[in-house]
């Protein structure tokens, strides 16, 4: 069984955590890069921007640093993957999680990236 004391744990468990945690600081990197372009499109424009654009765009700045903690259990499995006690399947479930968050983040991002653009598109 895994995770019992002794058992090595398996590298798909530890490959899993750190895919899903890259996978998250490349959503990160994505909303940023894609936040300043949207940026020099709404300045290009003068539009008066919805609160929730503006706040995506002022908060995305930290995107790519909020997904480092989620490193954490691929790391945790990597280093003690000798002598891990701990079931394994927590920590990537908890790496799952984590970007499933990033996953939905990113998708309030594009909703707030494009809702003046909707907005523009109705009035005209």
């Amino acid at each position: 069984m895994r995770g019992e004391k002794g058992k090595p744990v398996e590298s798909g468990d530890i490959a899993r955590a750190i895919v899903l945690a890259a996978l998250a600081l490349a959503v990160g990197i994505t909303m940023r890069t894609a936040s300043r372009k949207f940026t020099e499109l709404f300045e290009g424009l003068g539009a008066d921007l919805p609160g929730l654009t503006r706040f995506m765009m002022d908060g995305v700045e930290f995107a790519p640093y909020l997904a480092l903690p989620l490193f954490l259990p691929g790391f945790v499995l990597l280093v003690q993957r000798q002598s891990y006690t701990g079931n394994p399947r927590r920590l990537v479930v908890a790496a799952g999680v984590g970007f499933a968050l990033y996953a939905i983040a990113f998708g309030v991002f594009l909703y707030a990236m494009y809702l003046p653009i909707f907005r523009l598109g109705a009035t005209v």
